[in-house]
């Protein structure tokens, strides 16, 4: 019995280190930024990953990371930020906070969520975003995603302030990394 179960146990770590041999990594950055206002001092950015991550082909996710740095003026606060997956189709141009979604601030999962806190303390700083589930829903899964909306944790307000917007830039600096392995498929007999 022992036997056998060490040969599950060297089969499994076998096929994980297989796994591993074939791993690769992208690491791509932002694109499309659009801020949107409530018009009342809220605001939202939206975007999409890089054209390397969308291009991915059928692939299993290990672990990705969207890094967004943040700069300004010190201040005495720490932010806990939300990166929801957009679910409507949206342009960059002209994006605004009622007009074409469905609901104002824009259409997105507010069940699949990465957080992130940030402390406004040392003037720079990185709001980094474990996206490993976002990633496997919509690539792995298939879920419609049109990029990315990045906002406050719903218990700070309705978004970001007006007035904060400028520490995140243009969000140039932003990268996507994904490590991930080609889609294993058991073939069928």
């Amino acid at each position: 019995m022992r036997r056998r179960h060490a040969a599950i146990i060297i089969g499994l770590l076998g096929g994980l280190l297989a796994a591993a041999a074939n791993a690769a990594q992208v690491t791509d950055s932002v694109r499309d930024l659009a801020v949107i206002q409530d018009g009342r001092g809220a605001a939202r950015l939206l975007f999409r990953e890089g054209a390397a991550v969308a291009a991915l082909p059928d692939v299993t996710i290990w672990k990705a990371t969207l890094s967004v740095p943040v700069t300004g003026a010190p201040a005495d606060r720490t932010v806990s930020l939300r990166l929801h997956p957009i679910t409507a189709a949206w342009s960059a141009v002209g994006a605004d906070w009622n007009a074409g979604w469905s609901r104002a601030g824009g259409d997105y999962d507010e069940e699949l969520f990465a957080a992130a806190e940030v402390s406004y303390g040392s003037g720079t700083a990185t709001a980094v975003f474990d996206v490993t589930a976002i990633l496997k829903e919509t690539l792995e899964h298939g879920m419609f995603a049109d990029g990315y909306l990045l906002t406050v944790d719903p218990k700070d307000g309705a978004g970001l302030s007006v007035a904060d917007l400028t520490r995140f830039g243009t969000l140039a600096g932003a990268t996507l990394d994904v490590k991930y392995r080609p889609a294993f498929r058991q073939a069928r007999r």
